[in-house]
């Protein structure tokens, strides 16, 4: 079958031969769960290896190396042997080896192989790189160049995979997919059934599995009744944290009329009990966190996550199980229970388009608002978007606002101090002259009283207009000083100042003599 990529795969691809072609020989692709990665790197070793040369792709379930083979084999001429258990590709003359990480590591299986065997490694799921057995491989084929695939770039124990990667080639975001509609749209409904862990304890950085089976079990009925009243039209996978829990809970749902099935490690029959569910034999499959990697059912149109967790990563590869297109698909349902929790990093909902921890915050806290309501996540977003956009355009104009006032308070400032040194002048009094604002009050607006007062003295409405309290301070303490002392007032000295007198030392008697005969000269 032609192999027809879509576009970002076929950016994808090119990036990952541009980063190689830089020197980064070990670079990382990050695709969203449901967007083809095993078409990516198939259309990528289609175009990249020459004759004689070999690839290796590894992975750590069988699911995920049938899948790769079912894609090599059906989208390229590229053919495939297997290393897995019994199976080797020892002597094989394909170019591809897919290969079990798992049988890989073992020393008696890489010793068949020489160190310059692959020229070119896929690490499907590549999350997993840093495992000590992963690195023991990657380490033997050392001089290979190396694409670690993922749809979740961080390790759920916090390790980066910077520490192996040297770059990211190219990055195809969740939400993005959405509005390409490459994933279906997801609809999201906060269930108020107030699920109390805020005492479950944490273990490995996320919450006790057993904790939360324990604390589950008082809740399990009711949530079955939930699950019947609002996917009884949809093909519903729920996850939980305990084999035991997932079995209990399957129970309850027949009891109650929802044809169920559960599917655990040690199901002899899981390619049968996965098959009868998506041809509907099943309305509901329970797992204890069984199916979050290398299982495809594009049918699947409701999530239940009753496993809460702290991962980001383990929180997308369970909601991801239903974001596939199918014919007739619509959304994915994602059911989402109130936790009650003082965890504010417990995954909810938004972390699956929030683009920060701003918008993310927001629309946690309108999920929680829109209990039992079903609400279009990407509207969510968008609304949250708006929401913050609003308050920090505000923010920014109360910044401005403010920035204006210090201004005006700066300006009054120096205005008011002007005004001390221009009567400082006019008196001759060196004090108000080199007068300086030395306090946080004294540079506040004078009172009322302060200004009429200094009215009295002589000061103009202009005078007084941007006075502060210990410019005003200032000022009446010179003034009765001067009337203690007999001494000219401000007014006598302004108007002999307008008749080129320098009147500051003279006594008020004095002044009004000067003043008098002044005036009788013109």
């Amino acid at each position: 079958m032609k192999l027809e990529p879509r576009k970002y795969q076929i950016e994808a691809r090119e990036a990952v031969i541009k980063e190689w072609n830089k020197g980064n020989e070990r670079t990382l692709l990050v695709l969203p769960t449901g967007c083809g990665k095993t078409i990516v790197f198939t259309d990528l070793l289609q175009t990249v290896l020459k004759a004689g040369q070999r690839a290796l792709v590894l992975a750590h379930t069988g699911e995920l190396l049938d899948q790769a083979i079912d894609k090599i084999e059906k989208f390229s001429d590229l053919g495939t042997s297997l290393e897995k258990a019994s199976s080797t590709a020892v002597g094989s003359d394909k170019p591809i080896v897919v290969g079990s990480i798992q049988t890989m590591c073992r020393d008696n299986r890489l010793e068949q192989y020489p160190e310059d065997y692959f020229q070119y490694i896929i690490v499907d799921e590549a999350h997993h790189s840093l495992s000590p057995s992963c690195q023991k491989i990657l380490g033997h084929f050392k001089k290979a160049k190396v694409l670690g695939v993922t749809a979740t770039p961080n390790r759920g124990d916090q390790k980066k995979l910077e520490d192996y990667y040297q770059s990211k080639a190219y990055e195809y975001e969740f939400k993005q997919a959405i509005k390409d509609k490459f994933l279906c749209p997801i609809r999201v409904e906060t269930v108020s059934a107030e699920i109390d862990i805020s005492n479950v304890k944490m273990q490995n950085g996320d919450f006790a599995a057993k904790d939360i089976g324990e604390t589950l079990d008082d809740y399990l009925s009711n949530i079955a009744t939930v699950i019947k009243n609002k996917c009884a039209d949809r093909k519903t996978v729920v996850f939980l944290p305990l084999v035991s829990t997932s079995q209990k809970f399957c129970e309850i749902l027949n009891k109650i009329g929802v044809p169920a099935t559960e599917i655990n490690g040690k199901s002899i029959n899981r390619d049968e009990i996965l098959k009868d569910f998506k041809e509907g034999k099943y309305k509901v499959i329970c797992n204890a966190m069984l199916l979050t990697e290398g299982w495809d059912c594009p049918e699947v149109d409701c999530i239940v996550v009753l496993r809460p967790t702290r991962s980001d990563s383990l929180y997308r590869q369970m909601c991801g199980r239903g974001c596939r297109l199918a014919p007739g698909k619509k959304d994915l349902l994602l059911l989402d229970f109130l936790w009650l929790s003082k965890r504010v990093d417990l995954m909810r909902p938004a972390v699956l388009v929030g683009t920060s921890s701003n918008i993310v915050e927001r629309m946690t806290k309108k999920t929680l608002k829109k209990t039992d309501k079903e609400f279009d996540l990407l509207d969510l977003e968008k609304e949250a978007e708006r929401d913050y956009q609003n308050e920090v355009e505000a923010k920014l104009m109360e910044e401005l606002r403010a920035s204006a006032e210090r201004k005006k308070r700066r300006e009054r400032v120096a205005a008011a101090q002007d005004t001390v040194h221009d009567i400082g002048k006019i008196l001759g009094h060196s004090g108000l002259q080199s007068f300086k604002h030395q306090r946080t009050w004294e540079r506040q607006p004078a009172t009322i009283n302060q200004k009429n007062l200094l009215k009295k003295y002589g000061l103009t409405d202009s005078d007084v207009q941007y006075i502060t309290k210990g410019a005003a301070s200032e000022l009446i303490t010179a003034f009765i000083k001067r009337r203690d002392k007999g001494l000219c007032t401000f007014k006598q000295a302004r108007l002999l100042k307008s008749f080129g007198i320098k009147a500051g030392s003279l006594t008020f008697s004095e002044a009004s003599k000067k003043i008098s005969y002044e005036l009788s000269l013109r």
